[in-house]
């Protein structure tokens, strides 16, 4: 997924960086990507997933909701209704 973000920031010359941190939860429904400023958990990201989360998330500010995890204020976010 790494490699992916990087390819499309890259291709897209955005004005972002993606970087590397060990994993921030235990179970198949834990974050694997981790977007600040807000503190934005996703999960099962996959390659294929790195072009709509920088476009939806990062550029449009919309939430990925069949991605989204949670964010780390434990707030939910108002364009989200379950």
């Amino acid at each position: 997924v790494l490699n992916a973000l990087n390819d499309v920031i890259e291709e897209r010359k955005l004005p972002y960086a993606c970087l590397e941190i060990s994993h921030v939860g235990g179970h198949g429904f834990s974050g694997n990507v981790l977007i600040f400023p807000g503190g934005h958990f996703y999960g099962r990201v996959t390659p294929c997933h790195a072009d709509l989360l920088l476009q939806k998330h990062c550029i449009e500010g919309q939430i990925i909701k069949e991605l989204y995890r949670g964010n780390a204020s434990g707030e939910i976010p108002p364009d989200l209704s379950w």
